[in-house]
C-alpha cells in the first residue's frame, strides 16, 4: 500500500451562513475535504481510495471532525465517536466501552478521544445549548427563517405572531398575497371573498388561518397587511 502522498489538506466547520467558523489543519485523510455544517451533517469530498469519504448513513448531526492519514473522525453531538475509511492499524476500531466524549483528535494512523460528558443540552433535542439557536425549546430542525440566529421556536414562544399556526413567524411570509404577486391588493381580496364561508383549509389559501372558514379574520389580517410584501 502506497502512504508516501499523505496530504495536508486541511477540513473546515462552518457556520450557519457557509463561512468557515473553524480551520482544522492537519494530515487530512489523504486529500480529502471535510465540513460539519450547521446542522451537524458531516460532508466529505476528494480521494476516497480507502472509504474515508464515505461518511456513514446512520451518522447523525456532528459537532467536530479530524481526519487522519486516510481514515475520518466524527465526534457526535451525543459523544457518540464514529471513524471510517483505512483501519489497517485498529484506528477506527472505536472501543466498546469509551462511553461519551468531548473532543476527538487524529493522528497518521490513530484516533484519540477524549472522554468525558457530551456538552449540555438543556431541551433535549440533541442540538449542545452551545450551538443551539433556541436553547430552551426543543427544535432539531434548528429553523429559523429569518437567519438571525433566534429559532423559530423561541420566537414564537416570546409572541411572534402565527396566525395559519405552521410553527414559521409571519414575518417569514406573506400569507395575505393569494394570488402570489408579492402584493397584496384587490387581487387578493376579490378571491377571499369569492370563497367567503366553509372551506377545507389544506386546499384554499383565502382560508388565511386555517380554521376552515374565511370569515372576518382573513380578511382583517388581509387589509392589515394591504401593500407590497416585504419578505
Amino acid at each position: 500500500m502506497d502512504r508516501s502522498k499523505r496530504s495536508g489538506r486541511p477540513s473546515a466547520l462552518l457556520s450557519k451562513s457557509g463561512l468557515v467558523a473553524a480551520f482544522l489543519a492537519g494530515t487530512g485523510a489523504g486529500m480529502v475535504a471535510q465540513t460539519a455544517h450547521a446542522d451537524g451533517i458531516v460532508r466529505c469530498w476528494g480521494r476516497n481510495d480507502y472509504g474515508q469519504c464515505f461518511a456513514p448513513a446512520d451518522l447523525g448531526p456532528c459537532s467536530s471532525i479530524a481526519g487522519g492519514a486516510w481514515h475520518t473522525i466524527a465526534l457526535r453531538i451525543d459523544g457518540g465517536v464514529r471513524c471510517w475509511g483505512l483501519n489497517d492499524y485498529g484506528q477506527c476500531n472505536t472501543p466498546a466501552d469509551l462511553g461519551t466524549c468531548s473532543s476527538v483528535e487524529r493522528g497518521a494512523y490513530h484516533t484519540i478521544a477524549i472522554a468525558g460528558a457530551p456538552l449540555p443540552d438543556t431541551d433535549g433535542d440533541g442540538r449542545p445549548d452551545s450551538t443551539d439557536n433556541c436553547p430552551t425549546i426543543a427544535n432539531p430542525t434548528q429553523a429559523d427563517c429569518n437567519n438571525d440566529s433566534v429559532g423559530d421556536a423561541c420566537e414564537l414562544a416570546a409572541g411572534a405572531p402565527d396566525f395559519n399556526h405552521d410553527t414559521i413567524p409571519d414575518s417569514c411570509q406573506c400569507l395575505a398575497d393569494l394570488v402570489t404577486n408579492h402584493e397584496v391588493n384587490g387581487a387578493d381580496l376579490g378571491a377571499l371573498l369569492a370563497f367567503w364561508g366553509p372551506v377545507n383549509p389544506a386546499l384554499l389559501s383565502a382560508d388565511i388561518n386555517r380554521d376552515g372558514l374565511v370569515n372576518g379574520a382573513d380578511l382583517g389580517y388581509l387589509l392589515n397587511a394591504w401593500g407590497p410584501c416585504t419578505n
